[in-house]
Formats: structure tokens, C-alpha cells, sequence
């Protein structure tokens, strides 16, 4: 257990670090190395300043973002962001996934329920799509990928401007 940022904390298990200014770290395994970061209970990491990661084995590189639950991620661009559950990726400014294994792009989105995706998943013949401004899908296996696009209920697709699948 280590504190090496000037006003940091530290307490827990061996392997937590608190390497950010004023960081706080605890529990088992975890690291707070962004400033004012806070990161809690096993295997978290909370890397973007003024970001907070709890539960097990997430990690969020933005600043100012949330993470919870278990195994999910908030990437560098998605500052502001949150998310909650198993396994779900956040990617874009001021997104929201929650549920298993849903992921965002995109600005202002929001995805919710299992396999969900709000905004367009990159390729390799496209890695950089044009993403849209707050695309909504909720529940199973369900797709928003227009702007203000909402799907809802199981495997449906929003795909134009403003567009409502259900």
C-alpha cells in the first residue's frame, strides 16, 4: 500500500497506490492516479482527475466520470461520463451505459439493458464513424445509431435522425 502523490491516501490490501495529488485509494489491488481520483474496493483504477472507480475490476481513463460494478470501462474521450453494471464500455463526451455488456459513442448517449449499443461500434474498413448526439437503446440486443435516435425492446434498430424503433 503506497501514497507517493502529495496529499494522497492510501489504505487496504497490498498493490493499492494512490499516486495522484490529493488521490485517494482503498481496498485491494486498486489505484488512484489522477488527481482528486478516488478508487474503492478490488482492481479498480481510477486514472482521469476527478474520477471514481468502485466494485471490481474497472478502470476509467476521463476526468470527472463514475464508474461501477464489474469489469467496464469509461475510455479518455468520454469525460462526464457513467456507467454501471458488467462489462460495458463508455466511449464519447457525457454518455451512459448501464446493464451487461452495452457500450456507447457518440455524445450524450445512453445505453441500457444487455448488448445494447448507443452510437456507431468502429471497424477496421471504418474506425473513425461520424457519431451521433444522443442515441438511446434500451433493452436486449437493441441499436440507436441516428442522432436522437431511440431503439427500445429486443434487437430493433434506430438508425435515422430522430428515429423510434420498437
Amino acid at each position: 500500500t503506497t501514497a507517493s502523490g502529495n496529499y494522497s491516501h492510501a489504505e487496504g490490501m497490498t498493490g493499492t497506490l494512490a499516486s495522484g495529488t490529493a488521490a485517494h485509494a482503498e481496498g485491494g489491488g486498486t489505484t488512484a492516479s489522477g488527481n482528486c481520483s478516488h478508487a474503492e474496493g478490488g482492481g479498480n483504477t481510477a486514472a482521469g482527475e476527478s474520477s471514481h472507480a468502485e466494485g471490481g475490476g474497472n478502470i476509467v481513463y476521463a476526468h470527472c466520470s463514475h464508474v461501477e460494478g464489474a469489469g467496464n470501462t469509461i475510455n479518455s474521450d468520454a469525460s462526464h461520463s457513467h456507467a454501471e453494471g458488467t462489462a460495458n464500455t463508455v466511449n464519447g463526451f457525457a454518455n451512459h451505459a448501464e446493464g451487461i455488456k452495452t457500450a456507447t459513442y457518440g455524445t450524450a448517449s445512453h445505453a441500457e439493458g444487455s448488448n445494447t449499443v448507443a452510437g456507431i461500434v468502429p471497424t477496421t474498413s471504418t474506425p473513425n464513424p461520424t457519431q451521433p448526439t444522443g442515441a438511446h437503446a434500451e433493452g436486449c440486443q437493441t441499436k440507436a445509431t441516428g442522432t436522437a435516435a431511440h431503439a427500445e425492446g429486443g434487437g430493433t434498430t434506430a438508425s435515422g435522425k430522430d428515429s423510434h424503433a420498437e
